[in-house]
């Protein structure tokens, strides 16, 4: 079983708040990435914040990518376990 936690709060150096969120599986819509990396690759994963499903990205640009959702510009660090 897969869990998420958003990772939020004031500027880059925090404090940050982490949240526990629900998570769904899906079909990811197609990555238009060629070379498999990129900045907003969609993932598999939605997570319900915010009373909404909104999708999880990955950041990629070598071999290990970072998980984030968007609001209002900005973008909230999603931790999967």
């Amino acid at each position: 079983m897969i869990e998420a936690v958003l990772k939020h709060g004031l500027g880059t150096n925090g404090p940050f708040l982490d949240e526990a969120v629900e998570i769904k599986t899906t079909n990811p819509p197609k990555n238009r990435s060629v070379s498999g990396y990129g900045s907003k690759l969609p993932t598999q994963y939605m997570v319900k914040w915010q009373s909404k499903w909104r999708r999880v990205y990955a950041i990629c640009w070598s071999n290990v990518a970072t998980f984030y959702i968007g609001q209002n510009g900005q973008k909230i660090i999603v931790n999967l376990y």
